[in-house]
């Protein structure tokens, strides 16, 4: 076999793998989970959620009462250069488990702002997929535990 006919097989191979790897997939979220041993009623633990989004100064967003999720609107941070500004965005989610358990799962994903010209102009902001930030999930858990989990227990 020819080198010039097995080149375009290993360009488009790693052209798919590179593909794979640069996805946003719900498999490459780094959710940060929590089971609950005796959760409150679903309704008051998404409220809990939204509540605990709030105090985590996230934007009101979408809840889906069917599907128990809950998805922040962005917190914009703008900044005066290319790649610096910032907003983030926090999903919830609550699974039922088994024997009544729910297993929470947080989530925060962060966008970079990649406009170089007028950075600071939201409306000009060109919003590309930068990391997750589970530092702030962990944080938002914490909130959302502090108002179901019973007081002075140890988890």
């Amino acid at each position: 076999m020819r080198f010039s006919s097995l080149f375009p097989l290993l360009l488009s191979l790693s052209a798919v793998s590179s593909c794979a790897l640069m996805g946003d997939s719900v498999e490459d979220a780094k959710w940060v989970e929590y089971e609950l041993q005796s959760p409150p009623p679903m309704r008051d633990l998404m409220d809990a959620c939204n509540w605990a989004m709030v105090r985590s100064k996230f934007p009101p967003g979408e809840l889906d009462v069917v599907d128990h999720r809950l998805v922040s609107g962005w917190d914009v941070q703008l900044a005066p250069y290319s790649n610096r500004g910032r907003r983030s965005q926090a999903m919830v989610e609550a699974v039922d488990l088994e024997s009544g358990k729910v297993l929470l799962k947080v989530r925060v994903k962060v966008q970079a702002n990649k406009e170089k010209h007028q950075p600071l102009i939201l409306s000009e902001a060109k919003w590309e997929d930068s990391h997750e930030d589970p530092a702030r999930a962990r944080l938002l858990l914490e909130h959302v535990l502090y108002q179901v989990e019973p007081r002075g227990g140890a988890r």
